[in-house]
């Protein structure tokens, strides 16, 4: 029906032979009555489901601002501080972790070069990997959303916490399989708002020839925590499964990948309201797109209570949230429903199926007669003023 590119346009010859099942005069007034009360109704139930939804959302964030203050773990942590950490331990172990996956990473690169210079050096020599700088406390900035958290936590940044943070790389799209293929590659839309990872959109593989070779700096594992930095919207956060022990992702998603803190923990601290809203602060904006650049995802500073009350913290989060997002997508569920039962009512309508129809009404045959005769008479009168201006005088009226 519509002809255009980028924007429809409805053609007005196409327009004019749509054909519309005519009701009785006084039927379409019963109809036109029926489709209010129903949409009153409907629209009621709507706005009833959207204000429940929004005081969730705020009530899912209100405990998360909890949690990452410590003030949700504040019992447990008192019943538990002659066990925990002190904040110079918990430091100190975080720069021994990071200097031992250096030294790791450091044998790992030089067994490749023994590899490439084997193979008489073919191909790209393989990089090596950059030292580590020393683990520094980072102090919350005037405008941090979390102005105070335990005394026996550390604030760090992202990069002092995670050993791998970059985003992915997008191929040629001939190089995209959809519902089959060897690798899963994930694409913004599988993430989601509450952690985990839906692979059942539009299922995108990539060969493993692609994956090993030009995808090769964007593979991700099980655990690794995936966050899009391309909006709106921003904060669709999601932990890779198990389900398959390689993926790999697109341009528009960023890898956290940490030996530090736990994965749940991390993904529920990225899905904080409050920490996308500081990141946004940090970007700019184009045309209305929010773009996270790397830099940003690594100077993220992160508040780190020990490894114990990181899981204790993700338990308690389980507990209290799991209903909230099961509310929280029956909503959206009815949502749906919803809008098809929009469009129910108004194929019902337009069949003759939504109010009874009542013997006294004009007929149809009677009602078309007189939409003809209206017709003519129009006609007629339109044809009458376009003789009078052609002959320079004063059309006359014609008699109706």
């Amino acid at each position: 029906m519509s002809t255009a590119t980028t924007i429809s346009i409805v053609n007005k010859r196409n327009f004019e032979k749509i054909k519309i099942n005519l009701a009785p005069f006084n039927e379409q007034k019963r109809i036109v009555a029926k489709i209010e009360e129903l949409f009153s109704e409907l629209d009621n139930g709507i706005a009833a489901l959207k204000t429940a939804r929004e005081k969730l959302k705020l009530y899912r964030q209100a405990v998360l601002k909890h949690a990452f203050e410590g003030k949700l773990t504040a019992q447990w942590r008192e019943e538990n501080k002659d066990k925990l950490e002190t904040p110079e331990q918990l430091l100190a172990r975080i720069q021994k972790e990071r200097e031992a996956r250096y030294q790791q990473q450091l044998e790992e690169w030089k067994a490749a070069v023994e590899k490439w210079e084997a193979n008489g050096k073919k191909g790209k020599k393989p990089s090596k990997p950059k030292e580590q700088d020393k683990v520094e406390l980072y102090h919350f900035p005037s405008d941090y959303y979390l102005a105070r958290m335990p005394a026996d936590w550390v604030c760090l940044k992202a990069e002092h916490l995670c050993d791998y943070i970059t985003k992915g790389t997008t191929p040629a799209k001939s190089e995209l399989f959809v519902n089959s293929g060897d690798i899963p590659f994930i694409k913004v839309y599988n993430l989601t708002k509450n952690g985990t990872l839906d692979f059942s959109i539009e299922p995108t593989f990539v060969s493993a020839k692609t994956h090993n070779e030009f995808l090769a700096r964007s593979k991700v594992y099980p655990n690794d925590v995936l966050m899009n930095i391309v909006g709106p919207p921003l904060g669709k956060v999601s932990i890779v499964p198990e389900s398959h022990s390689e993926w790999n992702i697109n341009q528009a998603i960023a890898i956290y990948r940490s030996a530090v803190l736990l994965p749940k923990f991390l993904s529920k601290f990225l899905l904080f309201e409050k920490t996308v809203n500081y990141m946004m602060a940090q970007s700019k904006a184009t045309a209305g797109q929010f773009n996270l650049t790397l830099e940003i995802c690594r100077k993220l500073p992160i508040p780190v209570p020990s490894f114990e009350e990181q899981a204790e913290i993700v338990r308690k989060l389980d507990a209290q949230l799991s209903n909230v997002d099961s509310i929280l997508q029956g909503i959206e569920v009815q949502l749906a429903k919803s809008e098809t039962l929009r469009q129910s009512i108004l194929k019902k309508a337009f069949s003759g199926q939504l109010v009874p129809q009542d013997p006294n009404d004009e007929p149809a045959s009677e009602l078309l007669a007189r939409i003809q005769a209206e017709k003519a008479a129009q006609q007629a009168a339109a044809k009458g003023k376009k003789t009078a201006a052609k002959r320079g005088r004063k059309p006359r009226e014609v008699a109706q």
